[in-house]
């Protein structure tokens, strides 16, 4: 059977135009609606963040044990510091600065009380991500995080924090579980402080002519700082642990003069170059600054001036050494508050808690500075003879802690003592001396006018030596 063929179309006849139009459409129209489709799908499918929230970040199991371990320890390391203080009040009977002794436990209290907080705060806090928004639960209160309340994100020691508009204390994040998608959150609704403040240093910098005419010049100008502060700030930490370890083991009398003649000197001479260069060196540390700062070398001449001084076997006599104390660590605070005003005023734009916590830092961070300082140059700059007097035993204790402390309490030899005074002594005089032995106290002047305690031997050697202040 043969098939038979389409006919082919009479001539004359062709389709419309309206078929035509919608042939061509039909055609065409398949693939349109395809991708418009596949548009649809994707604007309706949520993104990796919003399909994991919310979640819930718990602190992390390293935070968990180290406050468990950490926390009851630094408790009765309070409670510790707590009663020596105590014991040492009661030793001087009455010494009528109670207010000093009220206010050092007081402090002893509120850290203890914080350190027992951090356990609470390490297994009830927790932080829950959602698609708007961020609760973060404390120790106590519980507060809901906005992208509109936030102010930006900062890096401090490779960690991400958080900072509110509110002017709270910001969040660490690194110390919650799976920080990842903690700070895929913060850098979606936040922005890099850091860098909005370093993009204002370099403008700041290339405005600025009197570091130099060209971008290398400024370069070259800062290169220079850099380097002549970073080296003081180097011989700083040398010098202070150098200072200390001696203190703690060999104890030279050359090895710890050359610490002091290195330690005393360095922040007077880190705040000449301040000075001299106002506006170009800084005092604080901040990450990424192309600005020298001073801050961590007359922290290492503090810190190791002062355990230094607290390591020593001497002590000192009478109310002179607050003479020098305060005035000199009132005027180095002051000092650094007015080169540190602007910064002072940023801060405090931001809040009261920065801004309190900053002036507190400028002023206290000096004084072990001066009080270290004070002390050794009252010692070893002493030319003065020793003068002898004679008393008697009349008690002995010891103090236990990291280093252990003996201390001898004898009759006043003066008729402005009023209370038995307390002397500092090595083990071995501890053991060979017993309250009501007659002993006779050498003091020297001291180069500060600050008299302090040079030796001790028994009244029945006075020929003989047997305690000095350089021995262990």
């Amino acid at each position: 059977m043969q098939s038979q063929a389409t006919p082919p179309p009479e001539r004359g006849k062709t389709p419309p135009p309206y078929q035509l139009l919608v042939t061509k459409y039909a055609e065409n129209a398949a693939p349109v609606v395809a991708r418009l489709y596949a548009l649809m799908k994707y604007a309706a499918t949520p993104s990796p963040m919003e399909r994991l929230t919310p979640s819930t970040h718990h602190v992390t199991a390293r935070w968990k044990w180290f406050t468990v371990i950490a926390a009851p320890a630094l408790v009765a390391l309070m409670v510790w510091g707590a009663k020596e203080v105590v014991d040492n009040y009661q030793a001087d009977k009455g010494d009528p600065n109670i207010w000093l002794t009220g206010f050092v436990l007081t402090l002893f209290g509120v850290m203890a009380l914080a350190f027992l907080g951090s356990v609470v705060w390490a297994f009830r806090a927790r932080i829950v991500l959602r698609r708007d928004e961020m609760t973060v639960r404390g120790a106590f209160l519980t507060r809901v995080i906005r992208p509109n309340t936030i102010e930006g994100f900062r890096w401090l020691n490779a960690q991400l924090h958080v900072y509110l508009t509110d002017r709270q204390w910001p969040i660490n994040l690194a110390l919650f579980e799976r920080p990842h998608m903690l700070k895929q959150w913060v850098f979606q609704h936040a922005e890099d402080l850091d860098a909005i403040e370093l993009a204002e240093e370099n403008e700041q910098i290339n405005r600025d002519l009197t570091l130099g005419a060209t971008a290398a010049q400024k370069e070259r100008r800062l290169a220079h700082l850099r380097k002549v502060v970073k080296g003081m700030n180097r011989t700083a930490y040398v010098a202070a642990v150098v200072g200390v370890v001696n203190a703690l083991f060999p104890k030279e009398a050359i090895i710890e003069q050359v610490a002091v003649a290195v330690l005393v000197p360095m922040p007077i001479l880190l705040d000449l170059v301040v000075l001299a260069n106002l506006g170009h060196v800084r005092i604080d540390y901040r990450e990424g600054t192309r600005y020298p700062e001073i801050f961590s070398g007359t922290m290492a001449c503090g810190i190791g001036l002062a355990l230094m001084s607290l390591l020593d076997n001497t002590t000192l006599l009478g109310n002179g050494f607050y003479q020098w104390f305060i005035p000199i660590t009132l005027s180095k605070g002051l000092l650094w508050l007015l080169l540190e005003s602007k910064h002072v005023q940023e801060v405090h734009a931001q809040g009261w808690l920065g801004s309190t916590l900053t002036v507190i830092g400028l002023l206290v961070i000096p004084a072990f500075w001066v009080g270290g300082g004070v002390y050794e140059i009252n010692k070893h700059l002493d030319r003065s003879e020793v003068k002898w007097n004679a008393t008697e035993v009349v008690g002995k204790r010891m103090s236990r802690g990291r280093t252990v402390r003996y201390y001898l309490r004898v009759a006043p030899w003066q008729p402005t003592q009023h209370e038995p005074p307390e002397l500092k002594i090595p083990l071995a005089q501890f053991k060979t001396i017993e309250p009501g032995a007659s002993v006779e106290i050498g003091v020297r002047q001291g180069a500060l006018a600050i008299p302090w305690v040079t030796q001790i031997r028994p009244a029945a050697r006075k020929h003989e030596s047997i305690i000095s202040d350089d021995s262990g």
